[in-house]
Parts: structure tokens; C-alpha cells; sequence
């Protein structure tokens, strides 16, 4: 089975006028599992694009993603 592993995770956060938005990353160990926790202000309605990389420890490149995501509040 994989084993979770540690690793530098970088994020960054644009809105849809190609400001960064700045937020904050932790990381979260929980029994066997490891997170990463990103908290980014946001408007109601404002949609926000990441591009992730990933590095995981002993690893020389990183895992990329990018995503879009609309945000809703109450």
C-alpha cells in the first residue's frame, strides 16, 4: 500500500483579473495522513484559479495542478 510522505507544497491563488490573492499553507498530521491546509479570503461569488506543485520528500520534480474554482458564502 502507498505510505503518505511529507513534501514542499507551494500554492498560488489568482482571481480572475490575475491578482495573487495571498493566503497560508500548513501542514496537518493526522494518525497516518498528511494534509495540507490552504486558507485564502474571498468574495462572495469571486472565483479564484490555483496552480499547485508538489514536491514529495526524495523527489527531484514537482506533481503540478492547476484548478478553477467559483466560491459561495453565506
Amino acid at each position: 500500500l502507498p505510505q503518505p510522505v511529507s513534501g514542499q507544497v507551494t500554492v498560488a491563488a489568482n482571481n480572475l483579473t490575475g491578482q495573487l490573492k495571498s493566503g497560508s499553507l500548513r501542514e496537518v498530521r493526522e494518525q497516518e495522513a498528511i494534509y495540507y491546509i490552504g486558507e485564502y479570503g474571498i468574495a462572495n461569488g469571486g472565483t479564484l484559479t490555483f496552480s499547485i506543485d508538489v514536491t514529495p520528500i526524495d523527489e527531484v520534480f514537482p506533481l503540478s495542478i492547476r484548478y478553477m474554482k467559483q466560491f459561495f458564502v453565506d
